[in-house]
């Protein structure tokens, strides 16, 4: 009897080991799998940028400083994207769709127009040192009809239009921001260019779409406004996600990294059990 079951404990005992060494390997092809999706976003996330980077070098603006320099690059921005946009006129076919929508990716098609400029001006900017953040332009009945870009400039918040290559400025040539422009938009409308959508009058410039998911945004929006965070409506969460691969590169490792050590740790431990057993 004694003999039967210390050989049921040793069958046990093996099994176990067994069990766990598969369970071993099953996590370290797992965890190999996910350094190896890490590494291709990390590359894409370079690539990228690299390629925006390249704009930025072609524009030749170290000399430039301020508007000049801003206007110097959205003229860029424009001279490369506005032959695709009109050429790249059929449905997208991208099995990607708006999962992988960067720059880069813009910056070959300008399909989705105002969107894709937007995203290239607004890199490019960031790339070649300065602040901006794309915007949200609300018309009636508060949607959003089109999107532009705004830079500091001089500590100042500065509307641009990337689509029309179109910067609003006062009468001495100094640029204005939403606020501005809405009011001074019976003179500055007869600036625009020739195809420029009247509707675009800059009454409601926002960085957020607080009401794209109805209640659940708006209550957000109001917590924070509760809270006394200034510049709600302002606030751009696109101006940190631009670079879609590296946002998915960070979540990816936010989450990956702790999960697989806990799993690691918990082999670890199991092992240990069982060598003492």
């Amino acid at each position: 009897m004694r003999r039967t079951l210390e050989r049921s404990l040793a069958v046990g005992s093996a099994l176990g080991r067994t069990v766990l060494r598969h369970e071993a390997q099953i996590a370290f092809t797992l965890f190999g799998a996910f350094l190896c999706a890490c590494t291709v976003l990390w590359v894409d996330a370079r690539y990228d940028d690299a390629i925006i980077q390249d704009v930025v070098r072609i524009s030749k603006v170290q000399h430039l400083h301020g508007f000049a320099k801003a206007k110097r690059l959205m003229s860029i921005v424009y001279g490369l994207m506005e032959p695709r946009h009109h050429f790249f006129h059929t449905p997208e076919v991208d099995p990607t769709g708006h999962w992988f929508a960067t720059p880069s990716k813009a910056l070959l098609t300008g399909r989705s127009g105002c969107g894709d400029f937007v995203a290239v001006f607004t890199r490019v900017m960031q790339l070649a040192g300065e602040r901006a953040k794309p915007m949200q332009m609300k018309c009636p009945p508060d949607i959003t009809c089109h999107v532009l870009t705004e830079v500091k400039i001089d500590g100042k918040w500065i509307v641009m239009d990337p689509l029309y290559n179109f910067a609003p400025t006062d009468p001495r040539g100094a640029p204005l921001g939403a606020a501005e422009t809405h009011k001074d938009w019976a003179r500055i409308s007869l600036q625009t260019p020739k195809f420029y959508i009247k509707a675009y009058n800059y009454e409601r410039v926002e960085g957020t779409n607080w009401s794209k998911y109805g209640a659940a945004s708006r209550a957000v929006r109001g917590l924070l406004v509760r809270l006394g965070i200034d510049g709600v409506d302002d606030f751009s969460i696109r101006e940190y996600v631009l670079n879609l691969y590296r946002v998915y590169l960070i979540i990816a490792l936010s989450v990956g990294l702790p999960l697989f050590g806990l799993w690691f740790l918990r082999l670890y431990r199991r092992r240990k059990i069982g060598a003492a057993a």
